[in-house]
């Protein structure tokens, strides 16, 4: 496993050990965890640059 897993997964320890959480999946990707940068959420498609001389109307 490397650091970024073992990080997450200490986070999710404590939170367990505090009765805080019970189930990794869930809590790492909670929205109030989104710090921990485990979830990657999908971006919104970049849009295509129109370079013609006269652009169609959109």
């Amino acid at each position: 496993m490397g650091k970024r897993c073992d990080d997450c997964l200490y986070h999710f320890s404590v939170a367990n050990s505090k009765g805080k959480a019970d189930d990794p999946i869930k809590y790492l990707a909670a929205p109030e965890n989104q710090d921990l940068g485990v979830v990657k959420y999908l971006r919104k498609p970049v849009s295509r640059l129109d370079l013609s001389p006269f652009p169609a109307p959109s």
